[in-house]
């Protein structure tokens, strides 16, 4: 633990949960926010997918950007377009002009998601990543439990333009940290001195291709578990993401803990088998109230097993390949919620809701052979230099 600088860490802590306070406050409230606008519900999916759209995007050219210039020069963008994009939904009245903000909006977690882990890691230390990556998910589960019902509570209460002031505050606050604290104190990752040969695709295949699976699994659950619940008799079916969310911060603290102690495997696995079990009791509830409960397998088998994948791909891939590696993952996250919330309502219409997530538990299991035939347990690099910066 000596190699961790604990006050940079809370300092990039704060930033990232301050851009999540930010992202959280606007997005509660942004449904609400577009319908009063008069637009009408079934192009909301739209709205969400092109943000989604816009973070898979700028990604890897941000990663790219990041192993020439650094770290902190993508964190820095993500602090700017939280504080600014808000603002931009003003000045916007159609939906054309609300696509092409969003676009400008995915800059933020097409930003901070990659360049924040990676930091947290650089300052943690090779032997400690799993200290890193664990409060680097804490600080989202935290964000979940607190601002949504008070973003909602704002915009309802006191109008757009506070709301939209309160979540450019938060993003004002992450960029005044940065420039005080972050910017100034916390070591950059390594940085190429040349263009860095491509990445071996080897490496990561596995990781990315189990990602999606899971990620269509949990992006069906999230989209369409409310309506659900409320189809088989279950009243407040948003109760489930307040479980998933203290599920979350849960695991995030046990990884943060033992999950450098542990191997990959030992955890993946398991994990992926308890996620499939969740998504089947929620496909064939005993009762109603299973509808929420599922919410505990279904959260730890998810976060455990998404987490200690990062872990192995950051020991897989050192040096200025991280940057790629690590949105590349962010991307295959975001490309199977997108999928699931998108495209796979069609097995509802077609079928049932059962059939959906049938098939989510499929795909979970599908991505359990793929771990167990093709996944490799990887072993933290020799941090000879890690210091030397």
């Amino acid at each position: 633990m000596a190699k961790m600088n604990k006050g940079i860490m809370a300092a990039i802590l704060s930033v990232e949960l301050l851009i999540f306070f930010n992202m959280d406050m606007f997005l509660s409230g942004f449904p609400i926010y577009v319908t009063n606008m008069g637009i009408r519900e079934d192009r909301m999916g739209i709205l969400f997918g092109v943000f989604m759209l816009s973070g898979m995007l700028f990604r890897p050219l941000l990663a790219k950007i990041g192993q020439r210039y650094g770290q902190k020069l993508i964190l820095a963008i993500g602090t700017v377009v939280a504080f600014s994009a808000p603002w931009l939904y003003l000045l916007v009245d159609s939906f054309g002009g609300i696509i092409a903000i969003r676009m400008f909006h995915g800059l933020v977690p097409a930003s901070f998601i990659t360049a924040t882990q990676l930091l947290l890691i650089r300052e943690a230390g090779e032997d400690h990543k799993a200290v890193g990556l664990g409060l680097f998910g804490l600080m989202g589960g935290l964000s979940m439990m607190i601002i949504p019902y008070f973003g909602v509570h704002v915009l309802a209460t006191y109008g757009r333009v506070i709301w939209l002031g309160g979540a450019s505050f938060f993003g004002a606050l992450s960029m005044l940290i940065f420039w005080l604290r972050v910017g100034p104190n916390a070591k950059d990752v390594e940085v190429a001195t040349e263009p860095p040969a491509p990445l071996n695709l080897r490496l990561i295949g596995a990781p990315l291709v189990s990602n999606v699976l899971l990620a269509l699994g949990f992006g069906s659950v999230i989209t369409y578990v409310t309506t659900y619940g409320l189809s088989v008799g279950y009243t407040n079916p948003g109760q489930f993401f307040t479980v998933l969310a203290f599920t979350n911060i849960l695991i995030k603290i046990l990884f943060s803990i033992f999950g450098d102690r542990l191997p990959q495997r030992i955890i993946m696995i398991p994990g992926t088998a308890v996620f499939a079990g969740g998504l089947l009791l929620l496909a064939v509830p005993p009762s109603p109230a299973w509808v929420v409960w599922s919410a505990i397998p279904i959260g730890v088998g998810f976060f455990a097993t998404v987490g200690m994948m990062m872990l192995n791909v950051t020991n897989a891939v050192p040096g200025v390949q991280r940057s790629m590696a690590a949105a590349l993952m962010a991307n295959s996250i975001d490309l199977g919620l997108a999928t699931a919330s998108i495209f796979l309502g069609v097995l509802v219409t077609a079928g049932s809701y059962s059939v959906l997530y049938t098939f989510a538990c499929g795909c979970a299991l599908l991505a359990m052979v793929i771990m167990i035939v093709k996944l490799r347990e990887r072993a933290a690099p020799k941090a000879a230099t890690a210091d030397a910066a």
